[in-house]
């Protein structure tokens, strides 16, 4: 006859003979032995056996050998099983993860120099833990001293970038200044691919400084600016004898950058806006990616070349593209026709015709803001639809190698997807075995269903090989945590610590299990105060 497992409760039966496919085989702790439909479905593979089978002695039992049957499927399943890295996402891309964690949490502490310095809120308490950005973050010359710092905003909690700009400036006239390119963030649904939004500008007296102008950008943990990342030479430093005579960065590289920032200035010109951002120190780089940061605060500085039409402006960005292209490929800042002639040398010697056209066609060929062309008609400027143009078939390049990386970005996500559902059954599992006490009871991770949640987590961390090792087996684990996710009808040998105990179940009820004890905590964790006191006073 069938023995109550260790610690259940008053005559309840083991749970998995209440349901099909549940127990094959349960051995208490006083020997006795029932049997039932032994054997694993379809999907667990295995053979079924349809007739019940007759009750096995105890002899028959005691000669079994479990264990070689465990290591006789082991040694069958193991080649079947994937990779375990083929589960997780790979060392670099987690790595890059941990990175940028590490820089969105980074705090000054009390024996840091700047923390004493700088004030601990900003904007009456909006935004709070300043942490200091290096200066290289936008090495743009200007007339005016410039800050940087990574903030968190109190409401939503997320990080910023916050430039302060030192001196007495018009808060209302910054405010209209970046209105524009706070709606072009609002028209890309909050942000710009190639464009770092900016959120608000404000007037602050917070700093030890004095008064000052302070702009919120979006925060990219890790991305820096082009000219850090290339490591450029400053125009002083420019030789004949160290210029590169080819050049030093892909060709694909450098199409990708011109297609991104020709996608944002396709936006920005369609809204009447010039840039006025696009060089090496304002344009941020990560991974390939380059946004324009900073935009607004130019004009909200009023550093907008005057008495300048727009289109002659706007096409000031589409030559600063070019020069920017330039600086990567020969690692040189292109400030100086004489440095342009240079570069474009090294890049007629390295890369191909269609690169030196564009180059040639917006730095080396005389435009006028109206001029007849060789139709007859009457063209201005080239604008950055015109080079769209001149390089559409690049463009379909860059959109097949953006899918490409979107379907690889997707896969990462679906096997973190997985491991996020295996991480709820641990949480769970944990939360269940080994609970001091709850109700009142002692031993309430020990009785009934816990029993057996108890030990299936044994049979998931703590077995052992034939020398007594801890068996460290990741795939194991996650195995058996996915079959369990299912609610596998596939059975497993459940054996207690004592070896007192022996249960053959399914995952589907060890499932069940679960999904009951975690429910009854849930349901004390919610219950009222008053209602919890009153069954605890029960229990007693």
């Amino acid at each position: 006859s069938m023995q109550p497992v260790p610690g259940m409760q008053h005559g309840a039966q083991y749970a998995g003979m209440q349901h099909a496919g549940g127990v094959g085989v349960g051995i208490g702790a006083m020997g006795g032995v029932g049997m039932g439909p032994v054997g694993m479905d379809s999907s667990g593979g295995g053979m079924i056996h349809e007739q019940p089978m007759e009750p096995m002695g105890m002899a028959e039992m005691d000669g079994f050998d479990w264990e070689q049957e465990r290591e006789d499927q082991k040694r069958i399943l193991l080649p079947l099983r994937r990779p375990v890295n083929s589960l997780f996402m790979p060392d670099s891309l987690r790595d890059d993860f941990s990175h940028q964690n590490h820089l969105l949490m980074a705090r000054l502490q009390p024996e840091d120099r700047e923390f004493y310095r700088l004030p601990m809120t900003v904007d009456h308490e909006r935004y709070h833990s300043l942490w200091p950005l290096p200066p290289s973050f936008d090495q743009t010359p200007n007339s005016h001293s410039n800050q940087f710092y990574k903030v968190t905003q109190t409401k939503d909690g997320l990080h910023y970038v916050l430039r302060r700009v030192a001196g007495n400036h018009s808060e209302k006239h910054a405010a209209k200044a970046i209105a524009p390119w706070i709606r072009i963030a609002q028209l890309a649904n909050g942000t710009h691919p190639n464009i770092v939004p900016v959120r608000t500008v404000f007037e602050s007296q917070d700093f030890d400084e004095g008064k000052c102008l302070c702009f919120v950008y979006d925060y990219y943990p890790a991305a820096e600016p082009i000219a850090t990342h290339y490591q450029l030479i400053q125009p002083e430093t420019d030789t004949k004898e160290g210029f590169p005579s080819r050049g030093v960065v892909p060709e694909h590289v450098l199409w990708s950058y011109y297609n991104q920032l020709v996608t944002a200035l396709t936006t920005v010109h369609s809204q009447g806006l010039a840039a006025f951002n696009i060089s090496p120190s304002r344009v941020l780089v990560k991974d390939n990616r380059l946004r324009i940061n900073f935009c607004g605060v130019n004009e909200a500085l009023q550093l907008v070349p005057k008495n300048q039409s727009r289109q002659k402006l706007q096409f000031e960005d589409l030559k600063c593209i070019c020069r920017l292209l330039m600086a990567v490929a020969c690692r040189r800042y292109v400030n100086s026709q004489q440095t342009e002639v240079k570069c474009f040398q090294v890049m007629q010697n390295s890369y191909s015709e269609d690169m030196c056209e564009l180059l040639k066609f917006v730095l080396f060929t005389q435009h006028t803001e109206q001029q007849q062309g060789s139709d007859g008609k009457q063209k201005g400027l080239p604008t950055v639809w015109d080079l769209q143009g001149l390089s559409w078939h690049r463009l379909v390049d860059e959109l097949q190698q953006t899918y490409t990386h979107i379907d690889y970005l997707q896969n990462q996500l679906a096997k973190e997807h997985q491991n996020g559902r295996l991480f709820s059954l641990i949480a769970k599992l944990g939360f269940i075995n080994e609970r001091p006490e709850h109700k009142n009871n002692p031993k309430w991770s020990e009785t009934g269903d816990r029993y057996l949640v108890k030990l299936f987590r044994d049979f998931i961390f703590h077995t052992q090989d034939e020398a007594g090792r801890p068996t460290i087996d990741l795939g194991h684990v996650v195995n058996c945590l996915n079959k369990l996710d299912a609610a596998s009808n596939e059975k497993t040998l459940l054996t207690g610590r004592n070896q007192d105990s022996m249960l053959i179940v399914s995952y589907k009820e060890l499932n069940r299990c679960i999904k009951a004890a975690f429910r009854e905590l849930k349901e004390a964790a919610e219950a009222d105060p008053e209602q919890t006191t009153a069954s605890q006073m029960h229990y007693q």
